[in-house]
């Protein structure tokens, strides 16, 4: 997950060896979850991005759920 520190784009290196899906979720640090694209994914290596220009200044959650189980990284977004 890059840039950390974020303003706009969030980018996510996704790398599969199977077709698999998946489900990115924001919450904040309450629990409020602020966005849930589902997406299918190919095998192989692959880069989605999410733009959170919308969000307030503060620390976030993005985290990856799949039937693999789930990964979960801090991002802060800054305006």
């Amino acid at each position: 997950i890059w840039p950390n520190i974020v303003s706009e784009m969030v980018n996510i290196n996704i790398e599969t060896i199977e077709p698999i899906e998946i489900e990115v979720q924001l919450t904040d640090l309450y629990g409020n979850r602020l966005q849930f694209p589902q997406k299918i994914m190919v095998s192989g290596r692959e880069v989605v991005s999410y733009d959170v220009s919308t969000y307030a200044a503060g620390v976030y959650l993005i985290s990856i759920k799949s039937k693999n189980g789930i990964i979960s990284k801090k991002i802060i977004i800054t305006q």
